[in-house]
């Protein structure tokens, strides 16, 4: 098996490479099938990633987002089930490796054979595209899902992304407490995959979707994992329930709703305060439009090709992303980063200076232009550096120079 990258530049620059091994999906590690830039993505967003080469299930805090990465050992279903009923959140993402119980005690079945019907990269075969079907801030975040050698998924709550009908690459759900995320391909989140734009942003999404920045940190264990202890039954400092579908919403309220029915009998006033507060609860978990108070460029209407941070922003503005100003600037800096890369050739991270940017970005479209860019990037290297220290005003701004970098780039 070998994997087939083609990255954004100039000209399309294609090459060989073997399948990353277990060994390989190292966050240290800058190597083309490493995860150093996962890392950094998460670093950016507020959410620090520590490698593990064990789970201590009894450990394990409210504050921990639990992310397999091609396990090539079991993992112990019932203590992931333990985890997740306590409100714990675990991405799962394997292709080939050890995770299918994972994935069937989830209600979903891992196909090891080649996607059917899906739409190729550049006309690799053995790079397969997915598209958003769904309407979480996941599946919002970019187009196109481009992967390397996948497996695909069926069965489970309704897909976020997916290569064809009945056949998908990334499903978000939720387990009693807790919430997952399964990937049918890890080869998405390596170094080099993320040089791609669509990629980057599905990365940067991810995080988002599931950490809560300043909170929380991500626990990634990969390959041969060891395990130890037994899930706790409470997980403190673990977020409220993530919101899923409104039909799995509205069952969760009528459960508590019909708990409350059966003690009524015997406890009236207790009953009639449970089901009020299923109600509201309900009510207030339900999506709704922005409100007349939240700043003006949630309410924006692009004028030029969509952006995944834009599609962002708007989930927020309804109260879908649990996280503030902060988090949107690291997910727009990764997309201004990406944009460039795909006009300019690749763009060597927080080691390449905003003068430097500006220089090329002069030379392949114009001064002003090169001006802008440079602006933008020193911005939101400044917001990186400075976490928490971002008003909405400044957000503002920084949403409204890289709107017009956009309709240059696309121009």
């Amino acid at each position: 098996m070998h994997l087939h990258i083609c990255t954004y530049a100039p000209f399309l620059f294609c090459a060989f490479f073997p399948a990353p091994a277990a060994a390989d999906y190292r966050v240290d590690s800058t190597a083309w099938d490493g995860l150093s830039a996962l890392a950094a993505i998460a670093s950016d967003g507020g959410c620090p990633v520590t490698s593990a080469r064990s789970i201590e299930w009894n450990r394990l805090t409210g504050t921990d987002v639990l992310w397999l990465v091609y396990p090539t050992t079991p993992i112990d279903v019932a203590q992931l089930e333990g985890f997740l009923r306590a409100g714990g959140r675990v991405v799962i993402a394997d292709d080939f490796g050890s995770a299918a119980p994972v994935f069937t005690r989830l209600g979903i079945t891992r196909h090891e054979s080649p996607v059917p019907d899906a739409l190729a990269f550049h006309g690799r075969a053995q790079m397969p595209v997915a598209s958003p079907t769904g309407k979480t801030t996941l599946a919002g975040a970019t187009r196109a899902l481009v992967t390397n050698h996948p497996a695909w998924l069926s069965g489970g709550p309704p897909p976020s992304y997916e290569f064809s009908p009945g056949a998908a690459a990334v499903i978000e759900g939720v387990w009693d407490g807790g919430s997952f995320v399964a990937l049918s391909d890890p080869s998405v989140l390596i170094n080099n995959m993320l040089e791609l734009p669509e990629d980057r942003l599905f990365a940067a999404a991810l995080v988002a979707s599931t950490c809560r920045p300043g909170v929380d940190r991500i626990l990634l264990v990969t390959g041969d994992a060891l395990e130890h202890g037994s899930s706790p039954t409470e997980l403190v400092g673990a977020p409220v329930r993530a919101r899923g579908p409104i039909g799995d919403r509205v069952e969760s309220a009528l459960h508590d709703l019909n708990e409350a029915l059966h003690e009524l009998g015997s406890r009236l006033v207790l009953g009639l305060c449970a089901v009020g507060l299923a109600l509201a609860l309900l009510l207030r978990s339900l999506p709704s439009a922005p409100p007349t108070s939240a700043p003006r460029w949630t309410r924006a209407t692009s004028t030029h090709e969509p952006s995944g941070y834009e599609a962002m922003v708007r989930r927020y503005a309804r109260g879908e992303l649990p996280a503030g100003e902060t988090l949107l600037a690291a997910v727009l800096r990764a997309e201004t980063l990406a944009r460039l890369a795909a006009r300019i050739g690749p763009i060597e991270g927080d080691d390449e200076r905003p003068r430097a940017i500006a220089a090329r970005v002069t030379a392949a479209f114009d001064r002003e232009t090169g001006k802008l860019a440079a602006r933008l990037i020193a911005r939101l290297r400044s917001v990186s550096d400075n976490l928490g220290l971002l008003s909405a005003r400044r957000l503002a701004r920084l949403h409204d120079d890289a709107r017009e970098l956009f309709r240059r780039l696309d121009a």
